[in-house]
């Protein structure tokens, strides 16, 4: 099984809803976030479709899941979390693509 179906089922599994997006970020289905869904049979229907789609789960009052967005290439990002880093709660954190990273709250 491709790794993003099985980390894609895997969050679902969690109960947290995905989508998904293609290299830029853009929704593959029609209506985006809107279409996100924990059934396994569309996950794998999606990434089969699309197997090297990314995933995509819907953030902000939609899904009661905030992201923190740091785009670590901007030097005044990377100033500003060392400056207020340990503000923050202990939490979920992944990598980005570019080198950044996301908070999940």
């Amino acid at each position: 099984m491709p790794k993003a179906l099985q980390a894609a089922l895997g969050l679902a599994a969690r109960g947290i809803r995905v989508f998904p997006c293609k290299q830029d970020k853009t929704p593959y289905t029609e209506h985006g976030f809107k279409d996100a869904s924990c059934g396994n049979a569309l996950i794998a229907e999606w990434w089969t479709s699309w197997p090297g789609a990314l995933i995509g789960v819907p953030t902000g009052s939609v899904a009661g899941l905030d992201v923190l967005d740091l785009d670590a290439k901007h030097n005044e990002a990377r100033v500003w979390w060392r400056d207020n880093c340990r503000r923050f709660p202990r939490t979920r954190m992944h990598k980005t693509r570019s080198g950044g990273f996301h908070l999940l709250f």
